[in-house]
């Protein structure tokens, strides 16, 4: 371990298949520390090199210590380590890793054409579909086996253009919804069966108002409404705006990315959703008749 302006710290390198470069033992030993009560795990952008995350895990540190000695931050008795993952290699794809959650252990690693930014996965686990860069669509991969199985591309004039970053699926997964910044669109595929072969729908396109740029997307639990990154709130079933989210002044908030539904009745919460819109079992079984997705194959 090394001190980082008084906190202590280690960092951890990935390869680009995931797996550990070198040794582990410095991020082992801090979180094995009794001594430190909280760990902050950071980790830095897609073209940071080496030298340039730890140059901004040390600027972080110093606005940090600046906080604790300022008497703001951490209560008495408490002490802050911080791990840096070196993660999203400059080389190689950054792809999907799978790991089983009980163990802790890496079961396989997916990779893409590209690299991977959202995605989105089944009610079940066993497909994920991700947005990659330099594409306006998905890909789908097989969780199972960590191949890909399928590319799926918008129409329209996009190539060298821009990537999607959104992507979501509604509960029932019967609809896939990509983003489209190039455009200012969401695109919508129809996703019958096992969703393993999408069918593009041009009739659902949807261009919301307020435009598309930092669109993550929502849905919720019901599958009535999406929620897009950029504010935009849509009738799934006709595929309308239908709303622009304003905060308490009256303005659009913007940049929303991940929004999270909550359902309050009588001053207590009664629904949540899962956030990324995912495909859930029981909207799934319902649309198919309660047959399984390992039926439908």
């Amino acid at each position: 371990m090394t001190d980082l302006f008084g906190f202590p710290s280690a960092e951890v390198r990935y390869r680009a298949d995931g797996s550990v470069d070198g040794s582990d033992a410095a991020a082992r030993a801090l979180a094995a520390d009794t001594g430190v009560t909280d760990l902050l795990v950071i980790t830095h952008g897609w073209n940071n090199d080496i030298l340039g995350a730890r140059d901004l895990f040390a600027q972080l540190a110093r606005s940090l210590r600046e906080v604790v000695d300022g008497g703001h931050g951490l209560p008495s008795g408490r002490t802050l380590g911080i791990l840096g993952s070196m993660s999203s290699p400059k080389n190689g794809k950054a792809g999907v890793t799978v790991i089983d959650v009980p163990s802790r252990k890496v079961l396989r690693y997916m990779t893409f054409s590209e690299m991977v930014r959202p995605l989105t996965i089944n009610h079940d686990g066993s497909l994920v579909y991700v947005n990659v860069n330099d594409l306006i669509g998905f890909e789908i991969g097989d969780v199972k086996t960590g191949q890909m199985l399928k590319r799926l591309e918008a129409p329209g004039d996009w190539k060298g253009k821009g990537y999607s970053h959104g992507i979501g699926m509604t509960p029932d997964e019967s609809e896939i919804w990509v983003a489209d910044p190039v455009n200012g669109l969401w695109h919508v595929w129809d996703n019958p069966g096992d969703g393993r072969s999408p069918v593009y729908n041009a009739s659902k396109t949807i261009k919301p108002s307020a435009g598309v740029a930092h669109s993550w997307i929502d849905m919720t639990n019901d599958g009535k409404l999406a929620l897009l990154g950029d504010s935009v709130v849509v009738d799934v079933k006709t595929h309308k705006e239908i709303a622009v989210l304003k905060d308490e002044y009256g303005r659009r908030i913007v940049h929303t990315e991940k929004a999270l539904f909550l359902n309050f009745q009588d001053g207590k919460l009664i629904e949540a959703n899962n956030q990324f819109a995912i495909g859930d079992a029981k909207a799934y079984a319902a649309r198919m008749g309660s047959k399984t997705s390992d039926q439908q194959r």
